[in-house]
């Protein structure tokens, strides 16, 4: 809770310059500037920030679109909504933008994240680096101890994989057990209705107050799928089961929402046009509403009573109640925020062209032939379980001969043991969109989880057959020697087109972190010396990995090829690569879009084509996802945006399509034309709400160029002062860069919590960006917040007492510096959304009175001589020729002579001016307020009329922490946060 001091405590500060012996930083006068300091800079951030200062501490480039996005969230009555940028266009920033801002205000925010292994680490790693160094806690399929889960189940931020849910019961037991504030489900698209986690997460998210679900968007032919994701950020207004209200719904999607948008734009006018004598033209504002909206039976009684009511007022406030109720009810767009790249085009964004610069094709040996003809031959699988068993076959038949001989291996050592009738939770938890950790965990379990396999088309029995196609495995491994030629094939090209340009770089992705490493140790042996090759995968420690990243994306002399697993397709920029290679292919666009996603990136120079180069050998399944790639998804041409939610079925129906007798041909065409339907259907259903979204996209785009000012060294001297003074070491380096340690030995006692052994940061975010090894500092950032938290807690610069030149005419005269802060009381009883809100539009005001004690007089009278002012606020020490001295010593006798009761007085004279702004501040950012939340009572009125009990108690509630919150707005009160008394020198 914030220490309030008022003019009572006058004393009490006075105290603290006699006890200087006990804790010396306690009153420095320059503890009192660095105070002052960072009390006007965070002001400041506020006013540059639109009230959401996290934003500037965010290590991201400030995009429009992602601040948009931030923002609308940030600023509706509830943080629940549905986050569907088109892949590729940050929809993790977003969400990470949306949490460092509630984290801001409400740094104890319990935080849960539900995401496919394949993106748990990429969650984690954004936390830490791009907003504010937030540890999370990682809970994968890979199996702990119990003890160990329970230490990570508690923590305050978790991250658990999809796959560790689906195949625990028992865990998802314990994390619904937890209060989580926030709950993030991320790739929210392959968890439909029918899912076995679907209901756990409803309830989940319906108890939590912040709920954000990253997901792509259905089009109108997956309305299913889109009633499910709506359900779980706004189950009071859709549930999964209720398709023929949702398809009439989407029936009217575009009509509905434009026509409602254009009736709140009508309403916030407010202008001569809805008013005539007194009464509200209701026809104007709902003349474009559809029919059924219309005839809703309590729509249709708020509109008569607009009607009838005479007082314009009352009128509005019955229109708006309608607006928004429909907004909530009738628009399916309204908790869902899209942007495509076809928008940004729009806005003068411009995207790197994607091409399929090469297809490599080797001369395979006759065993690895051999090996592609026996899984022809396999006879098609009758159960799930097999179906995954043969696609992992399948997939580890265009890695090395060596990882598939020894799958084999494993297989065949259980076959004469006891294997499961059939096992439905192996093909759930490989649809699952695992993370390279998890995959290979489940490729150790996948023999002895699948049930028999059928015989061959040849009659042949499983052992047989698996024993023939090792023995193929380990001649064509023979045969290939120490580097396979699909390898030789990939290397050949890389070494041709890295000696025609010095500065290419090549980013080369393999599914396994065997292959990687192999694939590596051969490339060093065919480059020269500059052509460094550092590897990235799993395995690796996350030192180890942000040393190879760092290396390759060095902008001088750095690696020349990074060679990766999975892990390096999660989140990280490698633009600088110019060529993405392929040396074997996941099955799943998805998987493909993510490994070029790391290159086809926002900042890529348009002129520079992102291209993809492709080896293939002669596996059957892998030529014709192949096929599906370059011509059904077009994923080495563009971006597969809009057909994530369909992707998961269409998966299934390429391994149809793979199988041993399938008419792939057919097959294929039938997955184009529902990918090209799926694609249309994309493109109609959200133009709309793009041209509604456009002003505030524009006007997002003008906060953008704020954020990218260059002036991250002038906010960071603020914050650097304040945390020498609480016992900080901070040595400079080059190019805004620090570094931070925060010894015991000599840390305040009040910052003792933020204590660690050392942290090299930055100030600087292009500085930051460059380099992910540095923190960046600034306001988000867990440190920096926790410093700037004691100015409400710690008694440093509370009080000071120098001397300082301020020329004959004031030589022995004495003057109090006072510095008043206005600012929302503490928030604790409010949600952190609530809070966030608030503070946007109120953000915190520094008043600094000077008062100067007039000797003859025998009073304090305020000073208004500007330039006395100007000299009294320079900090301490560091005007040249000012003199000054730390003049605590003489505090006894200086204090012993003073009327403390007169300079009370004056204090609180002082106050009752500075509270005479504070009252009408107060007033003004109330209805400000009221004005902002207008949607909110609006909607919450028409909740409180609801039939439902826990609708109109939850909309009571609700109701009354604004108006409780208006209240506390209203009697804003300045409090004393510092006092120095100066004595004058000539």
């Amino acid at each position: 809770m914030s220490q309030t001091l008022g003019p009572a405590d006058v004393q009490s500060l006075l105290g603290h310059l006699l006890t200087k012996g006990l804790r010396p930083r306690v009153v420095s006068p320059s503890a009192f500037f660095a105070r002052k300091t960072l009390r006007e800079a965070t002001t400041s951030w506020y006013l540059d920030t639109d009230g959401f200062p996290s934003l500037l501490g965010a290590r991201v480039d400030p995009l429009a679109h992602q601040l948009y996005a931030a923002l609308r969230v940030l600023r509706d009555r509830e943080q629940r909504f549905l986050l569907a940028d088109e892949v590729g266009l940050g929809k993790t920033i977003e969400a990470g933008l949306v949490l460092q801002a509630l984290w801001h205000g409400v740094p104890e925010l319990r935080v849960l994240v539900v995401a496919p292994g394949s993106m748990a680490e990429q969650w984690r790693r954004e936390f830490y680096l791009r907003f504010g160094a937030r540890p999370f806690s990682v809970i994968s399929a890979v199996r702990l101890d119990q003890a160990e889960r329970t230490r990570l189940i508690d923590s305050r931020q978790l991250i658990v994989t999809i796959g560790a849910l689906t195949r625990d019961a028992r865990l998802r037991e314990q994390i619904a057990e937890r209060p989580w504030d926030a709950v993030v489900i991320d790739e929210a698209h392959h968890i439909d209705a029918s899912h076995p986690l679907y209901a756990w997460l409803h309830g989940l998210a319906k108890t939590a107050k912040h709920v954000l679900v990253l997901s792509a968007t259905p089009s109108r032919r997956e309305l299913k799928g889109l009633a499910a994701l709506l359900s779980l950020v706004s189950p009071t207004e859709y549930a999964p089961g209720d398709d023929r209200r949702f398809e009439e719904l989407a029936s009217k999607r575009q009509q509905t929402w434009v026509a409602i948008d254009q009736a709140r734009q009508l309403l916030d006018a407010a202008d001569d046009e809805l008013r005539s004598e007194g009464a509200v033209d209701v026809s104007i504002v709902v003349d474009s509403w559809p029919a059924e909206l219309l005839g809703e039976p309590r729509m249709a009684a708020w509109l008569q009573e607009a009607r009838e009511e005479s007082k314009p007022k009352a009128a509005l406030d019955l229109m708006r109640r309608a607006v928004v109720w429909a907004r909530e009810r009738w628009c399916i767009d309204h908790r869902i925020i899209r942007t495509r790249r076809r928008t940004l085009m729009q806005l003068d964004q411009e995207f790197s062209k994607r091409i399929l610069e090469a297809e490599l094709r080797y001369d395979a040996s006759p065993f690895e032939l051999e090996v592609a003809r026996m899984l022809r031959g396999v006879a098609a699988p009758q159960t799930s379980d097999q179906r995954v068993f043969a696609a992992m076959l399948s997939q580890l038949a265009a890695s090395t001969p060596d990882i598939l001989a020894e799958f084999v291996q494993r297989r065949i050592d259980v076959l004469g043991g006891r294997l499961p009738s059939t096992d439905e939770t192996l093909a759930l938890a490989w649809d699952s969109d695992l993370g390279p950790e998890e995959e290979a965990t489940l490729l150790e379990e996948a023999p002895r989880r699948c049930s028999p396999m059928p015989r061959t088309v040849d009659g042949e029995n499983e052992r047989d057959w698996l024993l023939r196609l090792q023995r193929a495995a380990k001649a064509w491994a023979k045969s290939d020697g120490d580097v396979p030629r699909r390898h030789h094939e990939a290397i050949t090209w890389i070494k041709e087109h890295a000696e025609q340009d010095p500065k290419r770089r090549f980013l080369v992705f393999a599914q396994s972190a065997k292959v990687v490493e192999a694939f590596a140790d051969a490339l060093r042996d065919q480059l020269d010396e500059d052509g460094r090759v550092v590897t990235f995968h799993h395995e690796k420690s996350e030192q180890d990995l942000d040393r190879a990243a760092l290396e390759f994306t060095r902008p001088n002399r750095g690696a020349r090829v990074l060679v990766s697993d999975a892990l390096g397709a999660e989140g990280r920029n490698f633009q600088v690569a110019w060529a993405i290679v392929h040396l074997d292919l996941p099955f799943s666009p998805a998987r493909v879009e993510q490994r070029i996603g790391r290159v086809d990136r926002l900042g890529r120079p348009p002129g520079e084509p992102v291209r993809s180069v492709v080896v293939l050998g002669p596996m059957p399944t892998e030529e014709v996802f192949h096929r599906a790639y370059r011509d059904v998804f077009h994923v080495y041409q563009e971006s597969i945006g809009g057909l994530e939610f369909v992707i998961p079925g269409l998966v299934r129906r390429l391994r149809e399509a793979a199988a041993p007798g399938a008419k792939t041909d057919v097959l294929l065409s039938s997955v184009a034309r529902d990918v090209e339907a799926s694609r249309a259907g994309a493109d109609e259903a959200f133009q709309a709400v793009h041209d509604v979204a456009r002003p505030a996209l524009n006007a997002a785009r003008e906060l953008a160029d704020i954020l990218a000012e260059e002036r991250d060294l002038d906010r960071a001297i603020a914050p650097s002062y304040w945390l020498r003074e609480l016992g900080a070491n901070i040595d400079r380096g080059e190019q805004g860069g620090c570094t931070i340690t925060l010894p015991l030995s000599h840390i305040e006692d009040e910052a003792r919590h933020l204590a660690v052994a050392g942290f090299t940061g930055t100030w600087l975010r292009d500085a930051a960006l460059q380099d992910e090894t540095r923190q960046f500092l600034g306001p988000g950032h867990r440190i920096i917040d926790g410093f700037c938290a004691l100015l409400d807690t710690a008694p440093h610069g509370r009080a000071a007492l120098f001397r300082r030149r301020l020329g004959p005419a004031n030589k022995g005269v004495l003057f109090a510096m006072l510095v008043f802060v206005t600012e929302l009381p503490d928030a604790a009883e409010f949600p952190a959304g609530l809070v966030a809100r608030a503070r946007a539009v109120i953000g915190r005001d520094v008043n600094l009175v000077v008062l100067r004690f007039d000797g003859q007089q025998q009073r304090w009278e305020t000073e208004r001589r500007q330039p006395v002012i100007e000299r009294l606020q320079r900090p301490f020490g560091r005007a040249m020729g000012s003199g000054d001295v730390d003049a605590t010593e003489r505090a006894p006798a200086l204090l012993s002579g003073l009327d403390v009761f007169a300079l009370e007085q004056a204090v609180r004279d002082a106050q009752a001016d500075v509270q005479q702004g504070a009252l009408k501040n107060g007033q003004e950012f109330a209805e400000d307020l009221l004005a902002a939340w207008a949607d909110d009572f609006a909607y919450l009125n028409a909740m409180m009329e609801s039939a439902e009990p826990v609708g109109r108690e939850g909309a009571k509630r609700e109701r009354q922490l604004r108006e409780k919150l208006l209240d506390k707005v209203r009697a804003l009160t300045p409090r004393l946060d510092a006092l120095a008394l100066v004595v004058g020198e000539g």
